[in-house]
């Protein structure tokens, strides 16, 4: 445990310009504490005994980005400190991040998320024994100020959503019944708004103060001032929140309808899905990324492609991979998602080796990307803007089914086995990782963390990096944990 923790009081819950809440349903200690009118808070002299190797650094942090010397990039946090990462590469200590931890806590999981203006907001949950626990929420400035602290007595809560206005979601867990949790909405002054029990909310208040969610099992918006629901007056299903829209589809009577419900609306707007054929049952959500929307057909793969900033048009896509190559039978996460462009990512194979390939839908043109890899049963997408991160799971670390490759022919060469790659675009060099390793993006997919570890979490002693993916440079971390992106 370290020094931080061992010198931290349990009398510090009884302090100074603390002020109670009163919306703690399930009977736990709760307090808020108001917005700073200090000035920045110093980094804590325990916790950082000396000068930072970091403070060297010359290349800077994603220096591709231009980011100003001064500007937060990146955050990371673990039990024993919060640390901010400005652009000149250099980082520094939040000042007294976990104020309120009791000093026999043993910490569990930290969490830190990012939200506009320079917001961040890190959680920190523990157990005290067998049979108690808690957790801290500290909102920090992009100075590592903070801002509000909220505390429970349950180690489980977590950040649920961060909105435009820098208004954070929490859930809080109840200790006498874990189904009975309920969330709650921290403005950025401070001030707490409890939701109902029963509410699930799919993202931050609106400016207007509603928030998507479940009220009960029923789709639609709650109005935090009138404390009131508008329920949504049609069937709905894969419901998602874009630009304050609520999206869902509806079965419809021939196809399914695509709704677009503005903040409040008991109907959205009606935009029939007429290149889907096939069934409500088999309609599946392949992936949205800017403004573009993906859903496939898990009985015949045929997809359909939406553009949100076109009226909300469709158009069928069909997936006809080059000749000699074919798509590997999913098993280990999705091997299917759209680019920023509107264009299909997907793993296809042959015979030697499989890799990412990328399909033009209006050009009707494929383009192979990043690294070959062999001796692989599948690999699983995860899409950022500009970036996609491929993992490749090895032959025996699942339970997936076992592929034959043969030899490569020629000077081909395909790498065996598991590893993850970030693919970047154009010319931006490929990053090979190995096939456990951690990886974190940004939204842009442009500047990455990541810690190496082996494929079943092994540690490989290797120090973790942040990267610019345009440039290929790596910037060392002086630790790891959670990490978050300054927006």
């Amino acid at each position: 445990m370290s020094r931080r923790f061992l010198l931290l009081s349990a009398s510090l819950l009884t302090f100074a310009s603390l002020t109670a809440c009163d919306d703690a349903a399930d009977g736990s200690l709760t307090v808020t504490e108001p917005v700073s009118t200090t000035g920045p808070q110093q980094p804590d002299p325990i916790a950082d005994p000396t000068p930072s190797p970091i403070e060297q650094t010359v290349t800077g942090a994603c220096g591709s980005f231009g980011h100003a010397a001064d500007a937060t990039v990146a955050v990371v946090a673990n039990h024993e400190e919060v640390r901010f990462y400005r652009g000149d590469g250099t980082s520094f200590l939040a000042g007294a991040p976990f104020k309120y931890v009791p000093h026999t806590a043993e910490p569990q999981v930290v969490t830190v998320t990012a939200g506009p203006n320079g917001l961040f907001v890190v959680k920190i949950g523990w157990w005290l024994d067998a049979n108690a626990q808690g957790s801290q929420i500290t909102a920090l400035d992009a100075q590592g100020e903070v801002l509000w602290v909220r505390t429970t007595d349950a180690h489980m809560d977590s950040v649920m959503h961060v909105g435009a206005d820098r208004s954070t979601v929490l859930w809080r867990n109840n200790l006498d019944d874990w189904k009975m949790g309920y969330a709650e909405v921290v403005a950025d002054d401070g001030r707490v708004t409890q939701l109902p029990p029963t509410f699930r909310p799919m993202a931050a208040p609106t400016a207007a103060g509603l928030i998507a969610g479940h009220l009960e099992g029923q789709l639609g918006w709650f109005h935090m001032a009138e404390r009131s629901h508008t329920a949504l007056a049609i069937e709905s299903h894969h419901a998602f929140v874009l630009d304050d829209q609520l999206i869902y589809v509806n079965p419809g009577k021939t196809v399914p309808w695509l709704m677009t419900a503005q903040p409040g609306a008991e109907m959205g707007d009606l935009h029939p899905m007429w290149a889907y054929e096939g069934q409500m049952q088999h309609l599946g959500l392949g992936g949205i990324q800017n403004g573009w929307i993906l859903f496939y057909d898990s009985d015949t793969e045929a997809l359909t492609r939406i553009n949100a900033h076109d009226g909300f048009a469709d158009d069928a896509v069909v997936l006809s991979p080059p000749e000699g190559f074919r798509r590997i039978e999913r098993c280990m996460g999705s091997d299917l998602s759209i680019d920023a462009d509107g264009r299909i990512l997907t793993v296809l194979r042959d015979d030697a080796a499989a890799s990412l390939w990328r399909f033009d839908v209006d050009a009707q043109s494929w383009e192979q990307l990043g690294q070959s890899a062999s001796d692989i049963v599948g690999g699983a997408i995860t899409p950022a803007t500009h970036t996609a991160i491929v993992r490749w799971y090895g032959q025996n670390e699942t339970y997936c089914p076992h592929l034959e490759f043969s030899a490569p022919e020629g000077d081909a060469a395909a790498l065996t086995g598991a590893f993850q790659e970030i693919v970047g675009p154009g010319e931006a060099p490929t990053t090979v990782l190995a096939g456990g390793s951690e990886v974190i993006a940004d939204p842009t997919g442009l500047c990455v963390a990541y810690q190496e570890r082996g494929v079943f979490g092994e540690d490989l002693e290797q120090a973790p990096q942040l990267l610019d993916v345009l440039s290929g440079e790596t910037l060392p971390l002086e630790g790891w944990g959670s990490v978050a992106f300054a927006q």
